[in-house]
């Protein structure tokens, strides 16, 4: 029986790793859909601005809601990153993606 208690302890610890790794990596692909979303808000942001001065046209109510939605989702990005942290000290591939810089990432590239 204690090859039995062995096994079944085996496949129980398993199981655990398992189910931590499915979590993590639901978390990173939470993380990605925000970034994403992020730049997608981003993209529309830049157009905007762009259509105002180059048509002069006037879409402030615009702006103002892209850069509240992308403040919105820097904001879940954060709560997601601090959530995720390890404590001081800690390090390691659990550690949480560094947020946006808000630069140009290679979503930007349409090609």
């Amino acid at each position: 029986m204690a090859l039995f208690d062995d096994v079944r302890n085996l496949a129980e610890q398993a199981q655990r790793s398992l189910e931590q790794g499915a979590q993590q990596v639901q978390e990173r692909l939470d993380d990605l859909r925000r970034r994403r979303r992020f730049n997608e808000l981003a993209r529309q942001l830049g157009r905007a601005v762009y259509q105002a001065r180059e048509h002069d046209r006037e879409n402030s109510a615009e702006v103002a809601w892209l850069c509240g939605q992308m403040a919105a989702v820097e904001a879940e990005i954060a709560a997601a990153a601090a959530k995720a942290s390890p404590g001081p000290g800690a390090g390691g591939p659990n550690r949480p993606l560094p947020p946006p810089d808000r630069g140009y990432t290679l979503d930007d590239v349409d090609g």
